[in-house]
């Protein structure tokens, strides 16, 4: 029986295909970052970079990953655009506002359009992300409390101890002086040590 021929595909090596890429070849050009800062710095979103540059949103994003000064160029056009109306909103959402619309209601049969302004009170929420964010040193939940003296611990007896309690009571006016007398009556009024016998 005569051998058939087959079609054997080539060997490839574990050194060829490190660091080899698959599919087509990226049509990514670094001056596509300048040009994207640009078009965010205007309000473009993702949708809007892939019309301009002829491509998917999937493949804006892939750029974002694989060229992080491309995603750098982005964040940052898109900051100088939006951060600015994202803090408007937020400062209009902690103190309240309204707006002017229009309403479509039937009335008599007929379809009116009418006038109303809508009110929208101030938001808990979004006062306290707000004084958080801006006045941190003011308005953080944690504060944070540093020590510059001289914290010594000695080793005292309870009788130094009691003495030492004594001495800086009495000195702020604390406690009378007559309450820590030594004279073997407990300030409690009990002799000895102030226990009872039952």
């Amino acid at each position: 029986m005569a051998e058939s021929k087959r079609f054997k595909p080539k060997e490839i090596k574990p050194q060829e295909y490190e660091g080899a890429r698959r599919g087509p070849k990226s049509t990514y050009n670094p001056a596509f970052a300048k040009v994207a800062e640009i078009l965010c710095a205007r309000g473009a979103t993702d949708a809007d970079l892939a019309l301009a540059f002829g491509k998917t949103r999937m493949t804006i994003q892939a750029w974002c990953s694989e060229h992080p000064e491309f995603g750098a160029a982005i964040l940052h056009g898109k900051a100088a655009v939006f951060d600015p109306k994202v803090e408007r909103a937020l400062a209009e959402r902690a103190i309240g506002y309204s707006i002017d619309t229009e309403e479509i209601k039937v009335i008599d049969g007929e379809v009116v359009r009418v006038s109303t302004r809508k009110h929208f009170p101030p938001d808990t929420t979004a006062c306290i992300f707000w004084l958080k964010n801006r006045h941190p040193e003011a308005w953080r939940d944690v504060h944070n409390v540093e020590h510059t003296g001289d914290v010594t611990l000695k080793d005292l007896t309870a009788a130094q101890l009691l003495e030492e309690i004594r001495k800086d009571a009495t000195a702020l006016g604390v406690f009378p002086e007559e309450i820590f007398k030594p004279s073997g009556v407990a300030p409690n009024g009990k002799g000895g040590n102030g226990t009872t016998k039952h």
